[in-house]
């Protein structure tokens, strides 16, 4: 999670040598395996019909060795027609809500990473997708880190002011079609650069 932070603080100059976390889901807490906590919910579907979403390996959903891992799990919606199993990439990784009044800066981050080569195509070529975006006070979905596709071994950390509001909300929106696929991401963390922050874990 601090490697995280501090990539980013090098990313958004000298003034976040004073920042504070105030939300953070770094996936350490749990077993292997998990698909909701109190903290977030998911929602997944495997088109292939290899089994329940995270029930076998090649086949899986869920918390994985202190990432968030997704591997040949298709999406919430399947391609029309069939298409040999495959889905819109579209299964849903939510935050529960996220209070920010009172700060006067927020920012947001995730690390994201690939393992095997996953296609950037339409539903029913093979195509694997990963959106993460925010939404504050109800409004409108922003995202922030797109990965259609990408090669074995990418690794991102990404980091945006998003503005002030109330209530902050977080949604990874992610699938992909083969057993040497996957997508995890990690250390999801929101912060400030204001001093005497809560840090809800």
């Amino acid at each position: 999670m601090y490697k995280s932070i501090l990539l980013c603080l090098f990313i958004f100059t000298q003034q976040f040598l004073y920042s504070q976390i105030i939300w953070v889901e770094d996936f350490t807490p749990y077993l292997d395996g998990t698909q909701n906590a109190l903290k977030w919910t998911t929602s997944a579907n495997n088109c292939d019909a290899d089994g329940p979403p995270g029930s076998v390996a090649g086949n899986y959903w869920g918390t994985f060795n202190g990432e968030f891992r997704c591997e040949d799990i298709e999406g919430l919606t399947c391609c029309s027609g069939g298409s040999g199993g495959q889905g819109e990439a579209n299964n849903l990784w939510l935050s529960e809500d996220i209070p920010i009044n009172g700060y006067s800066s927020i920012y947001l981050s995730i690390t994201t990473r690939v393992e095997g080569d996953v296609e950037c195509a339409a539903c029913g070529a093979g195509g694997g997708y990963l959106e993460a975006s925010y939404q504050i006070d109800g409004g409108v979905w922003i995202p922030f880190v797109t990965i259609c596709g990408a090669t074995n071994g990418f690794i991102s950390t990404d980091c945006i002011y998003i503005g002030i509001g109330n209530i902050l909300k977080i949604r990874v929106l992610l699938g992909n079609q083969a057993n040497n696929e996957v997508y995890y991401f990690n250390d999801v963390i929101v912060y400030t650069t204001q001093s005497n922050v809560i840090y809800h874990n």
